[in-house]
């Protein structure tokens, strides 16, 4: 199960601001991202970054039509379920 939490570091401590639902002793795995917006390199903060670069090409239309597309097989799929279609 995953879980995102908020923690406060201090001292060499690492204390999560809530309960969590861990047994123990129980490994986990941690990303360490920071609470305030910070300003950093893109490639710091999101790690796809560039990986796709045709997308930087994508258009206020195509995202328009894809909506479209999108809402569209939506209430289609919906009419199936409800049996109108």
């Amino acid at each position: 199960m995953s879980q995102v939490i908020t923690a406060i570091y201090e001292d060499g401590i690492l204390r999560p601001l809530q309960k969590l639902d861990l047994s123990s002793p129980q490994v986990v795995r941690l990303m360490i991202l920071p609470h305030k917006k910070t300003e950093a390199k893109a490639s710091e903060t999101r790690p796809l970054y560039g990986l796709f670069p045709e997308l930087a090409t994508i258009t206020a239309a195509d995202m328009e039509e894809a909506k479209q597309i999108w809402e569209k097989g939506l209430a289609e799929q919906s009419g199936i379920l409800e049996g109108t279609l």
